[in-house]
């Protein structure tokens, strides 16, 4: 069985884009057979594959199926796409975000294979896999521990449920192509006291935290309510930003407290990053075998399978 793994071309900035691209060298490093197939979109909505990462063809319904065998190799996908490129293969649909909550809404079909990135993004998945994906500084020596004289808004996908957001007065606009150097992003971040964000299933969320910043979701949407995306998120990260209403609390009086608080669950979230991390190879395995269970037994190593289970706490 071979793992075909459809990805936007690489960009360091969106996470979810970098989770597809570099999980076909991931499932390889593992000793499975696996691809990668660059999916890009024009203007007008119309989808385009390469098969070599060079040279790009339109996506139809045909498309795949002349390059890769429907019977024996399973398609891996982002959960914003059609199942009509995809239906005459198995199809684990990888729902990194829920859909509706971007540009492309996904068309899921029966049978499909459901991971997760978090339990509340589709209903009953057959597994959950997250890769912390943080960014680290190049050459810039970043200082934690100094006053931070700024505070930030970040838009994001906001604009997709909001589309008249704007800077909020007083605070400096981090888009998603400003800053463009990662160094400076992260620079950015580590001068940051709030970030005020309007996207809530954003790597910013995350990265503000790991250098320092802390957060304030202002809207709950693509979630129904505050309260599903609280329980959207793991205990560790939700315990460090605040949302709105509860900003709007903050005085002179509590506002020091209220860092120690970050502070001390701050810590907390790097060591649930950690976890996550030393985590990931196994957790990865224990879903190729399960992938290969449901749609090819014949093929599946239950031996290889169980040895991975036993290893691993299965913390979704």
């Amino acid at each position: 069985m071979k793992f075909i793994v459809i990805a936007p071309p690489r960009n360091p900035k969106s996470a979810g884009s970098m989770v597809l691209y570099e999980l076909a060298d991931e499932i390889r490093n593992l000793g499975f057979e696996a691809a990668r197939v660059l999916i890009a979109q024009n203007k007008d909505g119309h989808f385009f594959v390469s098969i070599d990462e060079k040279n790009f063809l339109p996506l139809t319904t045909d498309t795949l199926e002349r390059y890769f065998d429907p019977e024996n190799d399973v398609i891996i996908h982002g959960e914003n796409l059609h199942h009509k490129f995809f239906d005459k293969f198995n199809v684990a649909r990888y729902y990194l975000n829920k859909i509706g909550a971007l540009r492309n809404i996904g068309v899921p079909k029966d049978g499909e294979y459901k991971i997760a990135w978090q339990t509340s993004y589709v209903e009953a998945p057959d597994f959950v896999l997250r890769r912390p994906v943080i960014k680290t500084p190049i050459n810039e020596a970043l200082k934690l521990d100094q006053p931070r004289l700024v505070d930030v808004t970040y838009i994001g996908k906001g604009i997709l449920y909001e589309p008249n957001l704007r800077r909020l007065p007083g605070t400096i606009e981090l888009t998603r192509s400003w800053p463009d150097d990662i160094d400076e992003y992260l620079l950015l971040l580590s001068k940051t006291r709030f970030l005020f964000t309007y996207d809530v299933q954003t790597s910013v969320v995350e990265e503000a935290i790991m250098y320092g910043a802390q957060p304030v979701l202002m809207t709950h949407m693509p979630m129904n309510n505050m309260k599903e995306v609280r329980s959207a998120h793991p205990y560790e990260l939700s315990e460090c930003y605040l949302s709105s209403e509860e900003f709007s609390k903050l005085t002179d009086k509590n506002i020091d407290q209220n860092f120690s608080h970050f502070c001390l669950k701050r810590k907390q979230f790097i060591s649930y990053l950690e976890m996550q991390k030393s985590d990931y190879n196994e957790k990865l395995k224990v879903l190729l075998g399960s992938i290969q269970e449901r749609f090819n037994p014949l093929a599946f190593n239950p031996e290889k399978y169980m040895n991975a289970v036993s290893s691993i706490s299965l913390k979704i």
